[in-house]
């Protein structure tokens, strides 16, 4: 904002630039916690509206429909803080035990794909 021949800087607290929030410390926790809430809200809509008992198809649909909400933009706020990097595999981890409950070496199978892919 320019005022005659004097230049007025604003400061903000955090910015959001091509869908990636940062704050004025040049950390990306706003948006893990906002990318998290969002891919954990899709993957409860899959896990209601979406019964099968072949772990194959519910895995497909979370690497489908949750994983690209966590995987976008990646490449430029890769989490570096403890906090953020534990958020974030914090997703998986209740899709996958929804998957399939009764079956530990199925969910460790999915978990193991999941990591893998």
């Amino acid at each position: 904002m320019f005022n005659g021949h004097k230049k007025h800087t604003i400061y903000v607290d955090k910015v959001v630039d091509l869908g990636v929030t940062m704050d004025k410390n040049l950390k990306f926790s706003a948006h893990v916690s906002t990318i998290c809430c969002k891919a954990n809200s899709r993957a409860n809509v899959i896990h209601t509206c979406f019964y099968s008992k072949d772990t194959s198809s519910v895995l497909s649909a979370f690497k489908t429909y949750v994983m690209p909400i966590v995987e976008c933009n990646s490449v430029v706020w890769n989490p570096f803080l403890i906090k953020d990097i534990t958020t974030l595999e914090a997703v998986q981890a209740p899709a996958l035990h929804k998957a399939d409950s009764r079956n530990e070496v199925a969910r460790l199978s999915l978990y193991r794909s999941v990591h893998c892919a």
